[in-house]
């Protein structure tokens, strides 16, 4: 029998509570506390409950593909069909030399029982409640990692996430041939892959660095602090000589000033990665404000990281990303900053008409603790983001998949006609038929006095059917008059809206134009703990039947009105 968090109290207790009634139950079998299922409450329990069981095992890799478990419960129970939302929040094939953690999110309209993960295939071991996770802020399924209790190298990560009622969902997978149309891409996409990692706590994986700076020389500099190269092109075709054509691990540090953003007139052969980052960050100690980095460019590699660089934008140079040269490809953005800094000549500051993302044309986007200002482009390209801060945006703030967590957005600036939306699901004809596993959690807006969500269904041959979603923890007000409301309006199995705050907006339900069968089909949908200022139901004009009918959509708590 699975023990653990679905039989925990009221979820909404304080840690100090719970705390408390685990130890009022100590030596019993309360099943409540039981959490590692050995029929009593323990020591070990306690462990569990705290987070600091043991480190995890770490194993010689995994000898064959992880079986998809049974369903928790009986046909019929309310759930049973609905699979368990989850996503990894590390970002894939990042290296660490000291202890980290390995987290997954993880949610059902039935509650979570427990998260076992398997490191490289070593013993199972399971996570029974979410806890905050200190070193990426994120409410999380977690566990902890010692890279010195294995060998150097790069190792794979699998996590089976158990619903209390339900489907579990096995995170595994290839993360080879993720470009669009390729073998893994939409398993890429939807989340359902293993988590890879490099361990180099040995320092035997090499980690070459290069110096540029613009006031270098590409033609007398040799890459070193004192004679740095003037381009990060020609610091990589240095990596690349250095290393046998191959530029994993590659460190380039930018000294103070603005720097051009690619390889330029470097770009063949390319620099080439196999399974470790390319890394673009300040030289130490620099901050971001110190290093820029300039206009549109690429690399022309399969892995990208930058670390602590402001992308900046103005009149001149109206857009700074980077673009992938490798269909491929992942990028990861931590730490950034990207801003349209441009004035009228009454001094007053420019809307975002210009300033763009972080990057586009990546198969994986990964922005962590990032900042966008007064600029057009968002988040809208990353599959995960996490902390994030956007300020004056000019456009859609969030991507419409994925996994979205800790995002503040205030001051948004329309642009012409143009209107965004925080979450905006479209695509095009040819899109899948079906998306599903996206997570969007703790997102707060102030003065966003457009639309909360807009979820539509794709033309009769696109996306049809938009499964296993999370919308938690979401407080959003326009702050001004609007006739803006959210919409949801495509096919569903499985959606969990909770705790959401919506005081000065709507949310409607009804089918799309373009839907293929006219008519919005919806089902294992939890509606819980939600003010907003209308929950408006269009089944009764389309159908003649509602939409929010048990037991179809169940409904908790939900109040229109008194939402300030």
């Amino acid at each position: 029998m699975l023990i653990g968090m679905a039989n925990l109290p009221n979820n909404e207790q304080s840690d100090a509570e719970k705390l408390a009634e685990l130890l009022n139950s100590w030596d019993s079998n309360n099943p409540q506390y039981d959490l590692n299922g050995d029929g009593t409450v323990n020591a070990a329990d306690l462990a569990i409950f705290l987070g600091q069981e043991e480190r995890t095992d770490i194993g010689n890799g995994f000898l064959e593909n992880t079986p998809q478990p049974n369903n928790n419960g009986s046909p019929g129970e309310w759930g049973y069909d609905a699979q368990a939302i989850a996503r990894w929040t590390n970002v894939p094939f990042t290296e660490y030399n000291t202890d980290f953690t390995i987290g997954v999110v993880a949610f059902h309209i039935c509650g979570i029982q427990k998260v076992d993960f398997s490191v490289n295939g070593g013993a199972w071991k399971s996570v029974y409640q979410p806890k905050l996770n200190s070193s990426n802020n994120v409410e999380e399924y977690f566990i902890s990692v010692n890279p010195f209790d294995t060998q150097d190298g790069l190792i794979e990560v699998r996590a089976i996430v158990y619903p209390n009622i339900g489907m579990p969902r096995v995170l595994q997978g290839s993360l080879s041939d993720i470009r669009v149309g390729g073998v893994n891409y939409l398993k890429y996409k939807d989340g359902n892959h293993s988590l890879f990692l490099n361990l180099n706590s040995k320092g035997t994986l090499p980690n070459i660095v290069m110096y540029v700076s613009p006031n270098g020389n590409d033609s007398t500099g040799n890459g070193s602090e004192t004679s740095p190269y003037q381009s990060i092109g020609k610091a990589l075709r240095q990596v690349r000589t250095l290393q046998n054509g191959i530029c994993d691990g590659a460190k380039i540090y930018l000294m103070e000033g603005n720097h051009q953003n690619g390889v330029g007139s470097y770009s063949y052969p390319n620099p080439t990665t196999i399974s470790r980052f390319i890394t673009i960050q300040p030289a130490p100690n620099l901050t971001r404000e110190q290093v820029k980095l300039i206009g549109v460019g690429n690399y022309g590699t399969k892995l990208v990281e930058v670390k602590n660089i402001t992308f900046y934008n103005n009149d001149i140079t109206t857009s700074t990303q980077i673009r992938s040269g490798n269909l491929d490809s992942i990028i990861s953005v931590q730490n950034c900053y990207a801003t349209y800094e441009a004035y009228d000549d009454n001094g007053n500051l420019k809307d975002p008409v210009y300033g763009s993302e972080f990057s586009s044309g990546f198969a994986g986007a990964y922005y962590i603790n990032c900042e966008m200002y007064n600029t057009r482009g968002t988040m809208r390209s990353a599959n995960i983001s996490i902390n994030s801060k956007l300020i004056r945006p000019g456009d859609t703030p969030l991507a419409n998949t994925g996994l979205h967590i800790n995002a503040f957005i205030d001051e948004y600036v329309r642009i012409g006609d143009d209107h965004a939306d925080l979450v905006h699901f479209f695509a095009n004809a040819g899109s899948p038929i079906r998306r599903e596993n996206n997570i969007f959690f703790n997102i707060t807006a102030r003065n966003f006095w457009m639309q909360g969500f807009q979820m539509n269904c794709s033309a009769t041959t696109g996306t049809q059917q938009y499964d296993n979603t999370a919308f938690v923890n979401w407080d959003v007000s326009q702050d001004r008059n609007s006739v803006a409301g959210s919409w949801w309006m495509i096919d569903a199995n499985h959606l969990l809206m909770e705790n959401i705050k919506f005081k000065d907006q709507p949310i409607r339900w009804k089918r799309h134009a373009t839907d293929a069968d006219k008519s919005l089909n919806i089902k294992n949908v939890f509606i819980k703990n939600v003010c907003v200022a209308g929950m408006v139901d269009y089944g009764n004009s389309e159908r003649n039947q509602p939409y929010l009918i048990e037991p179809n959509v169940r409904q908790l708590n939900v109040t229109t009105s008194g939402c300030s």
